[in-house]
């Protein structure tokens, strides 16, 4: 870890303790998070503070349930439901400004995160709040039309996207302003119907 830290120059100074070796997982978990605001978020690295949002979810069981660590789980999870803006999700995060890219699969994926998280502890009751609706509401506003052209056709898939916008992580992009990806994707209809079985279950 310190041979990773010079070698990239990145003089980030880590401090250690007998108990608590820089190279002990559970040690480099807890250095993964920055404030933001007065607020934790993860940081996936303590070498790379990333701020990516997909890369942010597709880590949290990883590093909080796989640890049984629900309460940061939900702390961290409740944080991403609050970013919601008419069922789309903000690409970086926490911070999100007037030039935020959002994008429609991060919907799903957070759907998709709330199940893992439901099979793993069955916590009926941190869904019986205000988190369930928000998760259903994602779907409802996908149904009924949104922002960025993001809508349920007649023949039940989901159209995201125009020649200006892809909300896709699969861009496919001519240049950075021709966007060719969007429709009916692939990968957009295959966590679209997951989204619907989840929240139907």
């Amino acid at each position: 870890h310190r041979a990773e830290l010079k070698r990239r120059g990145l003089g980030i100074t880590v401090t250690t303790s007998e108990d608590e070796p820089a190279a002990d997982f559970r040690y480099q978990l807890r250095l993964s998070r920055y404030d933001y605001n007065k607020k934790h978020y993860p940081a996936l690295s303590s070498i790379y503070f990333t701020r990516n949002l997909r890369e942010i979810i597709f880590s949290l069981p990883g590093m909080y349930l796989a640890e049984k660590k629900y309460s940061e789980f939900k702390m961290h999870f409740r944080n991403i439901v609050n970013l919601l803006d008419d069922g789309h999700l903000p690409l970086q995060y926490p911070k999100i400004t007037e030039s935020s890219a959002f994008a429609a699969d991060l919907s799903l994926w957070l759907i998709d995160l709330a199940y893992k998280y439901f099979s793993e502890n069955n916590d009926i009751r941190y869904f019986k709040d205000d988190i369930y609706e928000a998760l259903r509401l994602i779907v409802e506003q996908f149904i009924k039309g949104t922002r960025f052209n993001t809508y349920k056709d007649n023949d039940y898939l989901l159209f995201t996207g125009d020649r200006n916008n892809c909300l896709s992580w699969q861009y496919g992009s001519i240049d950075s302003k021709d966007k060719v990806r969007y429709g009916k994707l692939l990968e957009i209809n295959a966590l679209w119907y997951n989204a619907l079985c989840v929240i139907t279950e």
